[in-house]
Order: C-alpha cells, then sequence, then structure tokens
C-alpha cells in the first residue's frame, strides 16, 4: 500500500506536466509535414484582440482568414483593423461568415454584403459551419440544403469564385452530402483529415503562440499554392 503513496503523486505530476505542454502547446496531437504544407495560415477574430500584423508577417505566415459577421446584424469588432493591418503588410487575406442554422440566408447574405461592399480581397470567402455556439434548432437536412444553397450560389455570383466551407466531421457528417462540390477547409486537430477528403486548407491546431498576437490562435496548412487559391 505504501508504494502507490509515491507511484499516485508521480503519476499525477507527469500527467500535469503534459496537460501544461498541451495548453502552452509545446506539445500536438498532430504536425503537418512541412514539406507537403509549408504555407501557413492563422484565422482570426476580436478574440485575439490586439495584433501586430508586421510581425505576424515576419513569422513566415502565408495568409490569414479575419472573422468578419455572423448572423443577421453581428459584425466582428477588429474586423477593420485586421482588415488594414492585413493589407498594410501584403498578407494575402478573406473572410470568414458563421452561419446561423436559425437565421434566414437572405439576412445573412446581406449581412455579409453590406460588411465587404467596399472592401477587397484576395482569397475566397468562407462559410463556417459548425454546431458549436451555433442554434440548438436543427433544421431538417432538405431545408438546411435548400438555404446554404441559396447562400452559396449568391456568394459565387458575388465573388465570381466558388466559396471555401469550414467544416467540423460532425456538420459534414449531418448535412453535407454534397460538400465535395465546394472546396472545403478541415477542422482536425488530432489527426491527419480522412483520406477521402479533398480538403484545400486543414485547421490542425487551436492553441498556437506566435509573434505579434498575445493568446492564442488558429493555425492552418495549404494543400494547394498561394497562386492556385488566389485563382
Amino acid at each position: 500500500m505504501k508504494k502507490y503513496v509515491y507511484i499516485i503523486p508521480i503519476i499525477l505530476f507527469i500527467l500535469g506536466i503534459i496537460s501544461f505542454c498541451f495548453y502552452n502547446w509545446n506539445l500536438w496531437f498532430v504536425y503537418p509535414d512541412k514539406e507537403r504544407f509549408p504555407i501557413l495560415g492563422i484565422d482570426v477574430s476580436h478574440h485575439q484582440w490586439i495584433v501586430d500584423w508586421k510581425k505576424v508577417k515576419e513569422s513566415w505566415i502565408g495568409f490569414a482568414y479575419l472573422k468578419a459577421t455572423e448572423w443577421d446584424d453581428w459584425v466582428d469588432k477588429k474586423l477593420e483593423e485586421n482588415y488594414f493591418g492585413t493589407k498594410t503588410n501584403h498578407i494575402p487575406v478573406w473572410i470568414y461568415h458563421f452561419y446561423s442554422l436559425r437565421i434566414s440566408p437572405e439576412a445573412q447574405l446581406k449581412n455579409i454584403i453590406n460588411t465587404l461592399s467596399w472592401k477587397t480581397f484576395e482569397l475566397p470567402i468562407v462559410i463556417d459551419l459548425e454546431f458549436w455556439w451555433n442554434s440548438q434548432i436543427r433544421p431538417s437536412v432538405e431545408a438546411f440544403q435548400k438555404d446554404i444553397t441559396f447562400l452559396l450560389d449568391w456568394i459565387e455570383k458575388y465573388q465570381n469564385r466558388k466559396p471555401i466551407l469550414y467544416v467540423t466531421y460532425e456538420f459534414k457528417d449531418y448535412y453535407l452530402s454534397w460538400f465535395k462540390n465546394y472546396p472545403i477547409w478541415i477542422r482536425d486537430i488530432v489527426s491527419y483529415p480522412d483520406e477521402d477528403l479533398d480538403w484545400i486548407i486543414w485547421q490542425y491546431k487551436n492553441r498556437w503562440h506566435i509573434n505579434g498576437i498575445d493568446g492564442f490562435v488558429d493555425l492552418n496548412v495549404l494543400s494547394w499554392s498561394i497562386d492556385k487559391l488566389l485563382k
């Protein structure tokens, strides 16, 4: 019995060290091959608060996605500042809209267009599709696909290119039987994405430190070149 008195604190100490390393990004679940995926990018919102984009550019960040809109009337309060920061430092940039399951696609589209009307961006717009922090009301698959198709068709006309879908596996499996019609940005922070998934952006880390940003930021890699993404 006495030996367990010593073993248990040691186990707890080791678990504490591992937890600390994960929390502070020293350890992670998966590391993409740098030769296959050399282009790193971040996605930011008001949660990052103040961003020094000059330092971000110096950290070899190749692209950035900014949170812009949500619902039918919400605009990220750091969008303007982040937009000018990326433009000033020549970082390829575009925005993402967090899609609400309970608000009409017409109202969400109006919010997106009104927010972006005077801005110019390089990268395709992203529609963020996930259940986290979304409505507890889940429309039928048929109703969702009708609504999201309306939104995506109009965005494609507005930008003259297909939007990208940011998805979690849970959302994709529940709603997106036709998802291969659109470029995919997949969130998978524990392993390489499914082999049968033709993704172009992979968010593999959600707790990364970078010069120019206090606190944590999401980290992504591209499967395409920037030039291909720009086209």
